[in-house]
Parts: structure tokens; C-alpha cells; sequence
């Protein structure tokens, strides 16, 4: 039995949305200044175009493993085909980018090749079922993505208020316990995942593959060929593109790209060293039993 269940986690819900600072809009909570109810909605009902690719899944899950092998493939990314500020690396349901919505799907409308778009974590109730193109679905081990989480949480600085609210600012430990039991306004992994295959299953107009990023390390050229046959690429140069896809060079085209613009390298926060088994060293005993207690 779960030490939180979901009853428990429901009315710690609530009184986080009365806190003021969150609110939940088809069973998904967002941080009211970083989404807007109508910018959401906008999303929410548009029409992403055939060639639009759009990598989805819970923060953390290695959505950025995927994005660095649609660069090696030779995808083009959004940002590359508008204005400068028109396209943030953040989520696709974020104000910085739904407010350029409509520009962002002209621009991809009028590109004659595969366009990469912002990944997104949108939940299955907000995710724009208008979406032509291509999604690739990503999911990761729950030890795995709490604790890429509180490293990566503690670098943005709209998170740390809500962090330390919580005490679970300073402390992997807590952080974990506090991820485990459902309490982050994330949700849980396993749930997100869960509810995105059954979600699937029942929308088969929506073009989802699913892969894993534990698979991915593990296989990379077998998983990069399964993403290939799924975006319909054929002739790739697979050798090349599993090299260039290693984090150091990835990130590197991604520094590169950045010094294009002139703009900050914001994004190299996000580059972590991929270790599919590296939280079993940074979580306790006593949190690893703590989850193994309830996930199964």
C-alpha cells in the first residue's frame, strides 16, 4: 500500500492550488506564471502539420537524448526558421513559447522538411489532439528521473521558492521521498507513463512511438534505427549519427548554435552525463527500500 495514497495526494493537492501559486487545468497542475489557462488552451486545440516532430514526456526522462539525435539525423529544429526570442528551448506549454504559437506553425506549415519542435511534458488531457506529425514518446526509470530532477530543479530559479516551501531544496533525500510519494505538482512517472500508452491505444490517429531512455544507452543503434523507420528516414548515415549524438558533441553543436545567435548558452544546464544506473549511488538504502516499499 502506498504510505501516500491517492486520496492522501489529492487533498495535498488542493491545498497547493490555494496556496495561490499553482492551479489544475484538465487534471494537470501548472505554476501560474510560467502557464497561462488560455495559452494552454490555445495549444491545446491547435493543428501541428505532417511534418512537425515533437519529442514528449515527463521532465527528465531523457527528452534531450532524443533532441540531440534529431540533431545528428539532421532534423531542423524550430528556432532555426524564426526570429530570435520566437522560440524558447523551454516546454511547448510554456508562455515563451504558446505565445508565438501561431508563428511557430506557420513557420513549420512552410518548411519543406521535418521540423522539430519545443518537446513538451503536457499530460493527456492538454495535449493538442490536432498533432499530424510525428511524437516521440520518452520515458526513463522513476529513481532515475527524481534524481536528475532535484539537480536540474535547483538550477532554475522560478522552482526554488516552491522547493524550499517544501524543504526539499537542500536534501536529495527528502526530494526523492517527496517525488516517490506524489507530491511534486508533477505527478508521479510511472502514472504519466501509464496514462500516455493507454492514451495512445485509444487515439491511434496520433502517430506515438515510445521509447525508453535506459533502452536507448543501452542499444543505440538499435533504438536510433527503430526512431529512423519511424520518422521514415531512409539512408541514414547510423554510425555517424550515434557518434555525433554522444553528449559531449551534442552538447558542443548545441554551444555552437548559441554563439550563432549571440545568445547565452542557458541550455547546458540540461547536460547531464546519461548514467542509466547512476542514482542507485547518489540515493540512500533507506530511499531505495523507502520506493521499492510502493512501486510495485
Amino acid at each position: 500500500m502506498r504510505p501516500f495514497d491517492d486520496e492522501a495526494r489529492k487533498a495535498f493537492y488542493k491545498k497547493e492550488i490555494e496556496s495561490g501559486e499553482l492551479y489544475e487545468k484538465n487534471g494537470q497542475l501548472f505554476m501560474k506564471s510560467e502557464a497561462s489557462p488560455e495559452l494552454l488552451q490555445k495549444l491545446k486545440d491547435a493543428d501541428f502539420p505532417e511534418n512537425a516532430v515533437t519529442v514528449l514526456g515527463y521532465a527528465k526522462s531523457g527528452s534531450h537524448l532524443i533532441m540531440s539525435i534529431l540533431d545528428a539525423i539532421g532534423i531542423t529544429r524550430l528556432e532555426t526558421l524564426l526570429p530570435q526570442g520566437k522560440v524558447s528551448f523551454i516546454p511547448m506549454e510554456f508562455n515563451k513559447n504558446t505565445e508565438f504559437l501561431e508563428e511557430q506553425l506557420t513557420a513549420i506549415r512552410g518548411h519543406e522538411g521535418q521540423v522539430h519542435t519545443t518537446h513538451t511534458h503536457l499530460d493527456v488531457g492538454n495535449f493538442p489532439l490536432g498533432h499530424k506529425g510525428k511524437i516521440i514518446f520518452i520515458e526513463r526509470d522513476t529513481p532515475a528521473v527524481v534524481v536528475s530532477a532535484y539537480h536540474f530543479m535547483k538550477k532554475l530559479p522560478f522552482l526554488h521558492a516552491y522547493l524550499k516551501q517544501h524543504d526539499i531544496f537542500d536534501d536529495l533525500q527528502k526530494f526523492a521521498r517527496f517525488m516517490f510519494e506524489g507530491k511534486h505538482f508533477f505527478g508521479m512517472p510511472q502514472d504519466y507513463n501509464k496514462e500516455w500508452k493507454a492514451f495512445a491505444k485509444e487515439h491511434p490517429e496520433l502517430k506515438i512511438e515510445f521509447f525508453k531512455f535506459e533502452e536507448i544507452i543501452a542499444d543505440k543503434p538499435k533504438e536510433i534505427s527503430r526512431l529512423l523507420k519511424f520518422l521514415e528516414i531512409e539512408n541514414a548515415h547510423l554510425a555517424k549519427i550515434v557518434e555525433d549524438s554522444d553528449i559531449k558533441k551534442a552538447k558542443e553543436h548545441r554551444q555552437k548554435e548559441a554563439e550563432k545567435t549571440g545568445e547565452p548558452f542557458v541550455e547546458g544546464i540540461i547536460f547531464r552525463k546519461g548514467n542509466s544506473k547512476g542514482w542507485k549511488e547518489e540515493l540512500s538504502e533507506e530511499t531505495i527500500a523507502f520506493y521499492e516499499s510502493f512501486s510495485n
